[in-house]
């Protein structure tokens, strides 16, 4: 089984004008939406709170997040979404 990407429109939560679209890897296992941070800031994406997050090895680190809209195979969600310390998008 490979990789699975989809593309994806996210806007800032509530609705904005702006969005960022590009084309995400799928895990489907992910609760938040991992983007780059300024993509996040082009279009708005404004930190509600922090959180700590475990990576497999055992670190761990602490980044912010704020709330978007997820768009993609024609459905609509509200996601928690963070900045990336990578470029590569995850959703």
């Amino acid at each position: 089984m490979g990789l699975t990407h989809v593309t994806v429109s996210l806007k800032p939560f509530p609705l904005a004008t702006e969005a960022y679209e590009t084309r995400f890897l799928v895990d489907t296992a992910s609760m938040d939406c991992v983007a780059p941070a300024r993509e996040l800031r082009r279009i708005g994406v404004t930190p509600m709170g922090r959180r700590m997050y475990e990576l497999a090895d055992g670190t761990r680190l602490e980044y912010e997040f704020g709330p978007a809209q997820i768009e993609f195979l024609g459905l609509k969600a509200a996601v928690h979404l963070r900045e990336a310390r990578s470029p590569w998008p995850v959703c």
